[in-house]
């Protein structure tokens, strides 16, 4: 059966674990062979980056440069997708906040993803958290029509930068589900803005946010939890998700801290 959003937090008691830039703790961030390594430990969801080349070609990459994770040099958007495309892009080891550049590609082979690869790759297999960077309204608007034209939109949110890019999404197709990255302590704005998804900073959990959220009845993955002690802490909170790079630590935890297998 096709996964979807609202089959991940019908139950309130469910333990969302969102998979950030897929198993980035031990693959290459933002890379397939992260994604289907996250789908097969058990993450719920798939989290994301969508930054654009030169040639205005929505690709899977965290930082607007080439630098920290490939063998190329550079900004993103000053580089088209056919030299995009030929890059090792495994030169980044561990956490996105412990980890380490390395003097040689960890998986050789691996490249940066074309967003319509992630698509065709994880579409109906997995749901999905992206991130958007893009550099144009017509490149947003290029992303919404593929959410269509793929038939996502039950699988799939948009997080976005602001509230003016959130308006802008719905103006091109209101249908599609959405995130906003400012203003996270303020959950009543993102629910008049009409996002149905939070993601707070840790460090602004309290009993009196929750219940706020939960009130406004929006879904809350939490950034960010490494390690089987912030993962418990949070559950213990009363939010139901998390992200994380280390999803297959958060699965284990999960299964044995709070005795469910989802």
């Amino acid at each position: 059966m096709k996964p979807t959003l609202d089959g991940i937090f019908a139950d309130p008691k469910r333990k969302v674990i969102t998979a950030h830039r897929g198993l980035s703790g031990r693959h290459p961030e933002n890379t397939l062979s992260a994604f289907l390594a996250a789908i097969e430990s058990g993450a719920d969801i798939v989290e994301f980056d969508v930054r654009d080349t030169q040639d205005e070609v929505p690709v899977i990459l965290h930082d607007d440069s080439l630098d920290r994770t490939t063998n190329g040099a550079g900004l993103l958007r000053e580089s088209p997708w056919k030299v995009v495309r030929t890059l090792e892009a495994s030169y980044w080891s561990g956490t996105h906040d412990a980890g380490r550049r390395l003097p040689a590609p960890a998986e050789p082979g691996v490249r940066i993803p074309s967003l319509e690869e992630v698509f065709e790759t994880l579409g109906g297999r997995t749901c999905m958290n992206i991130q958007v960077y893009v550099s144009s309204e017509a490149i947003l608007r290029r992303i919404c029509d593929m959410v269509r034209q793929f038939d996502l939109y039950s699988s799939i949110f948009l997080m976005v930068q602001d509230f003016a890019t959130a308006a802008c999404v719905r103006g091109a197709d209101r249908e599609i589900q959405l995130c906003i990255g400012v203003d996270r302590d303020q959950p009543g704005r993102h629910f008049e803005a009409g996002a149905r998804y939070l993601q707070p900073w840790r460090g602004i959990l309290t009993p009196a946010f929750r219940d706020e959220v939960a009130r406004l009845g929006l879904r809350t993955s939490v950034f960010f939890a490494n390690t089987p002690e912030d993962m418990a802490a949070i559950w213990d909170m009363g939010f139901q998700g998390i992200l994380t790079d280390c999803c297959d630590v958060a699965v284990q935890v999960r299964k044995e801290r709070f005795k469910v297998g989802f």
